[in-house]
């Protein structure tokens, strides 16, 4: 009868897999959890809601260094409009 042996990463692969296959499935239900509940919040409030990201946010806003830091800078789940005399921008 054959001996099987464990040799090589394999098992560290699968365990890998095992820990990240939930964690995306958890992250994407969360994620769409919270664009809705964006959606509901904006729409109630009377924002127009963009949830698609805008890689030319941080234009509109020269004067906030915060939105030019980093590598990947752009901007999801826009709520923009008005609200009780004041221009409101709400965003990811």
């Amino acid at each position: 009868m054959p001996r099987v042996t464990v040799e090589g990463p394999w098992w560290l692969i699968i365990l890998v897999l095992l820990w990240a296959i939930p964690w995306v499935i958890y992250r994407y239900g969360r994620d769409r959890e919270r664009r809705q509940e964006l959606a509901t919040w904006a729409s109630h409030n009377g924002f127009p809601f963009r949830p698609q990201r805008d890689n030319t946010f941080a234009d509109a806003y020269p004067n906030f260094r915060c939105l030019w830091q980093g590598r990947h800078r752009w901007a999801f789940h826009i709520a923009e409009g008005p609200w009780k005399g004041f221009a409101v921008t709400a965003f990811d």
